[in-house]
């Protein structure tokens, strides 16, 4: 009689800010919509809750705090991304106020 011997490497799922995290790394930025995707879930007050306490453990910063909250982005802090740097215009634009 032959035995054999199965062993499962049963690694947990990584956390919400390991995902988000290594999310950031890859793009540099992160908005609400992103964080749902990443928890699974449709629920933006979920998403805002989890970026509120990263925000004020220090994990990330607000990329463009001037903008809603629908266009809201997220990074690392200390990384400055050159795309927020200069907040577009809103509302018609002319070349004469440009």
């Amino acid at each position: 009689m032959s035995s054999y011997v199965c062993i499962l490497q049963n690694e947990n799922r990584p956390t919400a800010w390991e995902q988000v995290s290594d999310c950031i790394d890859k793009q540099g930025f992160i908005s609400n919509k992103e964080v749902r995707k990443i928890l699974g879930t449709d629920d933006v007050l979920r998403a805002s809750k989890y970026l509120k306490e990263w925000v004020g453990r220090g994990l990330i910063e607000v990329v463009n705090p001037h903008q809603g909250t629908k266009v809201r982005a997220y990074a690392k802090p200390g990384i400055l991304q050159e795309s927020f740097l200069f907040s577009k215009l809103s509302g018609k634009q002319t070349g004469n106020n440009l």
